[in-house]
Order: structure tokens, then sequence, then C-alpha cells
């Protein structure tokens, strides 16, 4: 059961319970209840309390989001649902036309490399090919989990309420760089 302790009933869903994902809830969260889930009990725990002793109020479930079954099984799961969809850049637009006429906004963003506990493990595996395409972006760093949380904190609030139906790229500008030919992909 979600526990919503505002008088709008209002509810932020979370699906994964990663850095990049806490710090936007941190920034939009006041006042309404955190519905938490993740495939990892353990990284469900400790957001879970860092938000709990930040104030907040939350409420968790395991679910894998890669598993339709999973998404649904989650209370208010039609809005989990489309949280899920959210991240399905081809189906951004789409999903603008068809939640628009329920007064919804949808936009996904993409981030480039963002300093993460799995970054740390991609760039254990292959820090080298990071460190090229890290070289080859116009800002030549790596991104951190509040300056995505930044960009959705603007593209959640009304001064975003004319956007709509996009995929913000927070990516230091990699896919500039892939596009002029800076950097070249390598598909194996």
């Amino acid at each position: 059961m979600i526990f919503n302790y505002n008088q709008n009933n209002e509810v932020v869903a979370l699906l994964g319970a990663g850095s990049m994902g806490t710090a936007i809830v941190e920034r939009i969260a006041a006042n309404r209840t955190i519905l938490l889930g993740d495939i990892s009990e353990k990284a469900l725990a400790a957001a879970s309390e860092k938000l709990r002793f930040s104030g907040y109020a939350v409420e968790t479930m395991k679910v894998d989001a890669s598993d339709k079954d999973s998404i649904e099984a989650v209370p208010n799961s039609g809005y989990a649902y489309v949280l899920a969809k959210r991240a399905n850049q081809l189906r951004v637009r789409k999903a603008a036309i068809d939640w628009g006429k329920r007064g919804a906004r949808i936009n996904t963003i993409s981030p480039g490399i963002v300093v993460t506990p799995l970054a740390y493990d991609e760039f254990n595996a292959a820090g080298e090919g990071y460190q090229k395409m890290i070289e080859a972006s116009p800002v030549q760093c790596v991104g951190n989990p509040a300056e995505i949380a930044s960009a959705a904190e603007f593209l959640l609030s009304d001064k975003a309420s004319f956007i709509t139906g996009t995929d913000l790229l927070v990516d230091g500008g990699m896919i500039a760089a892939i596009k002029t030919g800076k950097y070249n992909v390598q598909l194996s």
C-alpha cells in the first residue's frame, strides 16, 4: 500500500534506486510520497534510508524494470509503467501525444558518462574506451548525478510547461562528437 500524506495524494515513482534518480527525487518530491522500486533489495534499503533520514515519505517495492509483469505488479502501475517507458526515446513523442490528453508532459533525458557506482564497474572493465570517449567530448569530463538532477528538475518544473515529447541530451556533447565524426563508435 502506498502512503499518501498530502492533500493531492501525489506520488513520485522512481524505478531504479541509483544515485541519478535519487538526486532527481530529492529535488522534486517535497510533500509527496516516493514510490521507490528496484531489483536490488540492498539498493532499495540504502536509498530508502537516505531519503527517509532527509524527511521524505518513502514506500519501497522490489521491481525488475525489464519485466513487464513486475512493473504491472506495482501499485499505481499505469504510472510506473509509463515511467519505465519514458526511457525509450523512440516512443517519447507518441507518449507525449497520448498522455498530453490527460494533462501530462512526457520527456526523456539521455545522460552521457555520469559517475555512479555502476559507472565505476564499467570504468574498471573498459576504462581505456571510456577515457577516449571523455577526451572526444566537448566538455572533456564526466558528469555527476546532480547535473542530471538539475536537468530533470527543470523539465519537471513549471518553467518547462511548454516542453513535451523531447529527449534532452545531458551528455557533455558526446552525441555531437559522434555525429561530427570526432568520435567513432566501434560496434563489435
